[in-house]
């Protein structure tokens, strides 16, 4: 959460008048986040605000008893139009075996209505809201970190190019060397033909550098999100 005393703002799917009213009043009461609701009785109306407010809804609570499409199928709707708002499905003692079908498929928690109470169900949709942030900041750096995996690779298949491209015509400049060592040269072409061996050991070192850098030190874990 960005700031110290987030704003939450909940879409609430559920065709109990009662309920969502109880519900409404225990989140007015709870601190320090400012939870407001978003309230739909039918599923496919709720799909329809969300496909236009995604960047608004923080987390969707969803009951299994809905008019037409039931809990679990608008829990599918939710999870084709987007994957990263946490869902909380609300579900009865009774139909305990609906909220694992759920979670199934791609419900974060849930909650049993009948033992939800104002701390269960503010703390449930904070700390449901937190794991998904932690979530998605997990997903970031994983995705920072292949990045940064397949750009070391990049730079290893250079670097062998580069050295194998300097191979040669420095195999063939060692043999004109040695050439040229066996023949009768003047005091200023031995200095020059020194000053050449010189500079091509400087540069065979620094390709040995190249060559044994050690990438598996690289450490992906401290990359920012």
């Amino acid at each position: 959460m960005a700031t110290a005393h987030p704003h939450i703002n909940v879409l609430f799917v559920d065709s109990s008048d009662d309920y969502v009213h109880q519900a409404r009043r225990w989140l007015e009461k709870h601190k320090p986040e400012k939870i407001d609701i978003v309230w739909y009785k039918v599923g496919e109306k709720a799909i329809e605000y969300l496909k236009d407010n995604t960047d608004t809804i923080d987390i969707i609570l969803t009951d299994y008893f809905l008019p037409m499409a039931d809990g679990l199928e608008i829990t599918r709707l939710i999870r084709e139009t987007t994957t990263k708002i946490p869902v909380i499905f609300l579900t009865s003692s009774k139909e305990l075996r609906v909220a694992v079908e759920a979670m199934k498929i791609g419900a974060d928690d849930y909650l049993v209505k009948e033992e939800t109470g104002i701390e269960i169900l503010s703390r449930t949709i904070v700390n449901t809201l937190k794991r998904a942030q932690l979530r998605e900041q997990m997903e970031k750096i994983n995705k920072r970190q292949l990045m940064a995996e397949k750009q070391t690779d990049a730079i290893k298949a250079l670097i062998v190019a580069i050295c194998h491209e300097f191979n040669n015509p420095m195999a063939a400049i060692k043999i004109s060397i040695d050439v040229l060592k066996r023949q009768t040269l003047t005091d200023p072409e031995k200095v020059h033909l020194k000053q050449l061996e010189s500079h091509l050991s400087q540069i065979e070192n620094k390709i040995n550098e190249l060559r044994d850098i050690n990438f598996e030190k690289l450490d992906y874990s401290s990359l920012k999100v």
